[in-house]
């Protein structure tokens, strides 16, 4: 709803309609605008019915490709909430639709294209700060691993239509509202993996994640040292605590890489990494 009440703000846009599969949820936003704006409970029917000219897709990341190319196929272009898609694949297939269909795209990374982020990037690139020797890349808080408990199972013949459609390609659970609402927060998860390309010149680098105020450690300086693209999966039990502690991935708090010089004198060097993720060996 944040997106939705944004764009009424706007000089040059309209807002003309607003979707959400779980009904009561468009009723409430509709309470206080119902004489201007119109309400679905299907975007499908949405798209079709209002002819829109752009669609915003503030939805789970698990249904967000979906929505988009469907909108796009309807003739709308359309603004993607990050991250764009839930894997790699959903996001090749997003732009490859928008390059066919000719639609216009944004994805909501807008710290890559704000004035402000892009005069630091220059700053930086221009020396400003003097030669980077340590890059830190945080990331958001790692899914909790749901409990074995049956209380989360659903069999598929007691699913309302509406949960069906609201899971769609993920894991059918019961629908509660740590579920419903905290989709985010929750993985069955027990590594982490990435596509890695390496430069060869045996760089420092350093995989590193938080559990419970701890920093677990693993160390890839040996594969810096190849040149062989590679997806590297790391168990979490190769993470080695500096406080001897036991990782526990459903508390995870932090992840970050670090890449740093090995000894004084300064190297162009040059890591490639992609599709970082938690997996299920």
């Amino acid at each position: 709803t944040y997106i939705a009440t944004v764009l009424q703000q706007a000089k040059d846009a309209q807002l003309v309609a607003v979707s959400d599969i779980f009904k009561p949820r468009v009723d409430s936003y509709l309470k206080d605008r119902s004489d201007w704006l119109k309400g679905y409970d299907d975007f499908r029917k949405m798209i079709e019915t209002e002819k829109l000219d752009g669609v915003c897709c503030e939805t789970a990341t698990h249904q967000r490709a979906w929505v988009a190319i469907n909108a796009m196929i309807s003739g709308a272009n359309v603004y993607i909430e990050k991250p764009m898609a839930l894997t790699i694949q959903e996001g090749r297939a997003m732009v490859e639709a928008a390059r066919k269909l000719d639609k216009v795209t944004q994805v909501g990374t807008q710290q890559r294209s704000l004035p402000l982020c892009r005069w630091a990037c220059e700053q930086i690139a221009n020396g400003a700060i003097g030669k980077v020797k340590t890059v830190i890349v945080p990331n958001f808080v790692g899914p909790n691993v749901v409990p074995d408990d049956p209380k989360y199972n659903l069999d598929p013949k007691d699913c309302e239509p509406w949960w069906d459609i609201w899971t769609n390609q993920a894991k059918l659970r019961a629908c509660l509202p740590e579920i419903q609402y905290g989709w985010s927060n929750w993985g069955d998860y027990d590594a982490v993996a990435f596509w890695f390309r390496p430069d060869g010149k045996g760089q420092r680098f350093i995989i590193q994640m938080n559990s419970d105020g701890e920093d677990f450690e693993v160390n890839l300086t040996d594969l810096a040292k190849q040149t062989q693209p590679q997806l590297v999966v790391l168990p979490f039990s190769k993470f080695v605590g500096k406080n001897g502690g036991t990782f526990h991935p459903e508390r995870l708090q932090h992840f970050a890489i670090y890449c740093n010089t090995v000894g004084d004198d300064a190297v162009d060097s040059h890591f490639y990494l992609d599709d970082i993720h938690a997996v299920k060996q």
